[in-house]
């Protein structure tokens, strides 16, 4: 569910940058609901890629560590790059306009599924008296 309420935010947000003109122009809804699926798979990987490095990083004394800590880190930006090439509809994103809307993507995303986090009871011993 969780995954699923991701992408639908991440589509919305894509969508409403095209229709206000700002560092992205997709066709349709459609098109940033297939942009915003590839950018999920594509983070997954990306994620997958830098956490087997970490878990190598005994064996590389450190470098395996270091080079999954960068892969985490542009994890969004090359994310949305490689999206952004695989759909039909959108237009051409630099690095610059990837960092930008990463980080608008996670701001609005985090800022919604805290905010819904909030809402729900708490339940067991960490709820508040």
């Amino acid at each position: 569910m969780h995954f699923l309420i991701s992408w639908l935010i991440t589509t919305l947000i894509i969508y409403g940058c095209s229709e206000l003109g700002i560092l992205i122009k997709v066709a349709s809804f459609s098109t940033a609901m297939q942009m915003s699926f590839f950018f999920a798979l594509f983070y997954i990987l990306l994620r997958f890629i830098a956490i087997v490095f970490k878990m190598t990083s005994c064996l590389t004394l450190g470098i395996g560590y270091l080079l999954g800590v960068v892969i985490q880190l542009l994890a969004y930006p090359l994310a949305i790059l490689n999206a952004a090439e695989r759909s039909y509809g959108v237009s051409r994103v630099n690095f610059g306009q990837a960092i930008l809307l990463s980080l608008l993507i996670v701001g609005l995303r985090d800022y919604v599924i805290l905010k819904e986090d909030r809402r729900r009871p708490r339940r067991g011993w960490n709820r508040v008296i």
